[in-house]
């Protein structure tokens, strides 16, 4: 060969492999297989971190923006921490330690256990049916326990600054709901307003404004807005569903990030699917 064709050939060679040192390594998702334990802690950036169905991580999870998944009976032994990503804690999982957010929404379903502290800052605490051994607290988000949850703690927000001009934080405890604690804000100027709708607090209910439950002139009145959940369709199985559709499932109201079909949106391994709005 000669040397000038030696030459281009070394430099197109070159400018391949710094392109490859270049370009953004691909976002993909950390999982640990179904039924297998991760010994270590995982730490990421912007990747979701999904632990599967019956797996166990022996260590601590911290992201940054990543979210967190626990499917059906898996199991995180440390902490979870996280900056703006959000923890979903499917049935029957269980984390042993704290979770701590700053602005992502912890999510925990049915016979789901954390057995730490939950702490936000203004990211929401939602549990259906779930078991938390220690406190609930947030400084700017909303929590709301359903369908049985049971806190062996105190529910606080913390303090806020007590400012006139605060945006309303609230606290909502449905049916059979159980709090073997106070249910408290820092100061009463916090602006906090607790709704309660056939639960039991076993400790005293102070600092916040008690709103009290839904009546039949509010249900009334729903109905009248556009009948459940505001009139949005039910989510189904055979649908093709587009960005920004919004459907609802189990008394929760749900919007598409993206197109999808057969991704239902209660379940936490698909909410990069669908951005979860609140209770109907």
């Amino acid at each position: 060969r000669s040397p000038m064709k030696i030459k281009f050939l070394t430099l197109v060679i070159l400018v391949l492999s710094i392109s490859v040192l270049m370009a953004t390594p691909p976002n993909n998702d950390f999982i640990v297989a179904a039924g297998t334990t991760y010994d270590g802690d995982i730490e990421t950036t912007n990747q979701d971190v999904i632990i599967l169905s019956g797996a166990t991580v022996d260590g601590d999870i911290e992201t940054t923006s990543g979210d967190v998944y626990l499917e059906e009976n898996a199991k995180v032994e440390e902490k979870i921490t996280t900056l703006s990503g959000n923890v979903y804690l499917d049935v029957g999982s269980q984390v042993d330690k704290t979770i701590d957010t700053q602005s992502g929404t912890i999510r925990v379903r049915q016979n789901a256990t954390v057995k730490g502290n939950i702490t936000t800052e203004s990211g929401d605490i939602k549990g259906e049916g779930a078991i938390f051994d220690k406190n609930i607290s947030t400084r700017h988000g909303h929590i709301s326990l359903k369908v049985g949850s049971h806190v062996n703690g105190n529910v606080s927000i913390l303090n806020r600054g007590h400012g006139n001009d605060l945006p309303v934080v609230e606290i909502y405890l449905g049916e059979d709901v159980y709090i073997d604690g106070k249910v408290i804000a820092s100061h009463v100027g916090d602006n906090v307003d607790l709704y309660m709708w056939g639960a039991e607090v076993n400790g005293e209910i102070d600092k916040v404004n008690v709103v009290g439950g839904e009546d039949e002139e509010d249900e009334d009145d729903d109905e009248d807005q556009g009948g459940e959940c505001g009139g949005r369709p039910e989510w189904s199985n055979s649908v093709q569903y587009q960005t920004n559709d919004e459907v609802h499932k189990d008394g929760n109201a749900y919007q598409a990030k993206k197109a999808s079909k057969k991704k239902d949106p209660t379940k936490s391994k698909n909410s990069k699917y669908w951005r979860d709005l609140g209770d109907c």
